[in-house]
């Protein structure tokens, strides 16, 4: 059953909230140790909010998550292809100039245009486009890494429903 489209969200526990985001951040950042791989990553922490915060949202559901996180991989590292960003420095290290923020522009128009037309927002998606346009984040390999963290934070969403109470 989905929130209704207007009006306030059905009341969550704080507690329910605080286990489940922090548990999500233990999973990734013990999974990020075990395997040398970033899966903590600041998208992440949006994604974990929103499905402890928001279960019954459509943006919670695992197709929007999924399918909005891909979406939001594919245009940000198109980005970085299209612009010629992919082989220099992050805007973090190396500032902003008009090549970085036409990437940053055709990544977040991409993925929400796309989530729109697809039926799969999911808000955090913003968040992922930009560290990937941004040249936060820019080996393919990574980037299938930031999706199998969104599958592990749907996992244990799964495996805590019903195991949280209050």
């Amino acid at each position: 059953m989905t929130a209704p489209s207007s009006g306030p969200l059905p009341p969550q526990s704080p507690h329910r909230i605080a286990v489940g985001t922090g548990l999500s951040a233990i999973l990734l950042g013990a999974v990020s140790m075990a395997l040398h791989e970033p899966f903590l990553l600041p998208p992440m922490g949006a994604t974990a909010f929103l499905l402890f915060f928001a279960p019954t949202m459509p943006a919670s559901k695992p197709r929007a998550v999924l399918l909005g996180t891909a979406v939001a991989l594919l245009f940000g590292y198109g980005s970085l292809i299209i612009t010629g960003n992919a082989e220099v420095a992050s805007a973090v290290s190396a500032g902003f100039d008009e090549r970085r923020v036409l990437g940053c522009t055709l990544a977040l128009a991409g993925t929400s245009t796309s989530m729109a037309l697809l039926k799969a927002a999911h808000p955090p998606a913003g968040a992922t486009t930009l560290v990937v346009a941004l040249g936060l984040v820019r080996e393919p390999k990574h980037l299938l890494v930031m999706e199998a963290g969104v599958a592990l934070l749907l996992g244990l969403r799964w495996a805590l429903r019903g195991a949280v109470r209050g």
